[in-house]
């Protein structure tokens, strides 16, 4: 399933991902979570891929959410911010 929507990445201690917000209200998945903290997944990230964030639940079974910025135009710190936390 696709869905195109705005996210919002909560930063805690400032230095990396902590949780991230679907903010679309028409997600087609019923019971599909809106709200994900980072530590739960599998987290990677590539400029080409995006972030993507695997993970498994009892009533979705595997699934990978992937966010792929619309544009080209990702400021800096949000690339280090998404890379500290794919990578460390």
């Amino acid at each position: 399933m696709e869905t195109v929507s705005e996210v919002h990445i909560v930063t805690i201690d400032g230095k990396d991902l902590d949780i991230l917000y679907i903010l679309s209200t028409t997600i087609e998945i019923r019971d599909f979570p809106t709200m994900f903290v980072i530590g739960d997944f599998e987290v990677s990230f590539t400029h080409k891929d995006g972030l993507k964030l695997k993970s498994a639940s009892p009533g979705l079974g595997s699934y990978t959410l992937v966010v792929q910025p619309t544009g080209k135009n990702c400021i800096e710190p949000t690339y280090q911010e998404l890379n500290a936390k794919a990578y460390n």
